[in-house]
């Protein structure tokens, strides 16, 4: 899902930004024709003004976030800090609405379902993002807004104590034994192919 076209250019810039490093990003976010940096600024402020407002309620609702591709193997593998997670570089859109990413998911490659476990903000981060259901061209399709840089955690009981190795399945191309026990299933809906992950969101 989308709240409408203006986000795909503010996205390519996004992640345009992720990929280059030292003079060449300070370039590109300070060049009067292809930055987007203040609009990212207040969009970003917006989302945790409007995080922080969430209902009880809202907080306790999964949502939903289609991506078309595998993960790698390595993936699974946990970090320096403990965790097993993925971070998205760019404005990150889910729906409440389960059904709404798989329509996006492709037919003809395998493709990653994230199930996002929301909940209350805590002392380090915001765990919900904003919903602009009410703003956004298809509101139908219920979106929650996250910022940049927000973080999609493997909860800690998925985890396998005593392991140390991640292996490919051939047949699924499941990263599977070892280091964690995958919160992922493997699953066929609607002509789609999809790994669902459970993660619980978190940005600051």
């Amino acid at each position: 899902p989308d709240s409408g076209p203006a986000y795909l250019p503010i996205n390519v810039f996004l992640r345009e930004a992720s990929a280059c490093s030292g003079e060449y990003r300070r370039t590109l976010c300070s060049h009067p024709l292809r930055t987007f940096a203040a609009t990212c600024r207040h969009i970003y402020s917006a989302v945790r003004k409007l995080s922080a407002v969430a209902t009880e309620i809202e907080t306790r609702e999964p949502l939903w976030r289609g991506v078309r591709g595998e993960l790698k193997p390595s993936f699974w593998n946990v970090d320096d800090q403990g965790l097993v997670c993925a971070v998205d570089t760019a404005f990150m859109s889910c729906s409440r609405n389960r059904s709404t990413p798989i329509r996006y998911m492709s037919s003809t490659v395998k493709n990653v379902l994230w199930k996002l476990l929301p909940g209350e903000e805590s002392d380090a981060a915001f765990h919900f993002g904003a919903d602009i259901s009410i703003l956004s061209q298809f509101s139908q399709e219920a979106e929650v807004l996250f910022p940049p840089c927000s973080m999609l955690v493997v909860p800690d009981s998925n985890f396998l104590p005593d392991s140390t190795t991640v292996t490919t399945d051939d047949e699924k191309g499941l990263a599977s034994a070892s280091s964690t026990s995958m919160s992922g299933e493997w699953k066929e809906e609607e002509s789609r192919t999809f790994i669902q992950i459970t993660v619980k969101p978190a940005f600051v």
